[in-house]
């Protein structure tokens, strides 16, 4: 019998490679305020991507992070207690898009 799916089937998180995972955490502890938020600028984190892979011997394409969706990580983190939000850029703006990690509230 088929059942109707459910929103957390609907929203499942994407496969995330370690090296982004593990990129993501070195910048939120590099930029850390010291009492409730980071900022990880999104050319850094996939820099530093890039960087992981190589470094391993491993090959992957600037692109291919993108398309792949390794950057969404929002939910991810959301469900170890991080409030992300993503700015991004928009044709005209001046700044470069980044990441916003907060500590939840609920979960202080």
């Amino acid at each position: 019998m088929i059942i109707p799916i459910t929103p957390k089937e609907c929203c499942k998180i994407i496969d995330i490679p370690e090296n982004v995972i593990k990129a993501f955490n070195k910048l939120i502890q590099k930029n850390w305020n010291g009492r409730s938020y980071a900022v990880v600028k999104q050319h850094d984190v996939v820099n530093l991507i890039l960087s992981n892979y190589a470094s391993e011997g491993l090959k992957i394409k600037r692109q291919e992070i993108f398309d792949k969706g390794y950057l969404d990580v929002e939910t991810l983190y959301w469900n170890y207690g991080w409030e992300v939000k993503y700015e991004k850029q928009c044709i005209g703006d001046n700044f470069d898009s980044y990441y916003t990690f907060a500590k939840r509230p609920d979960k202080e």
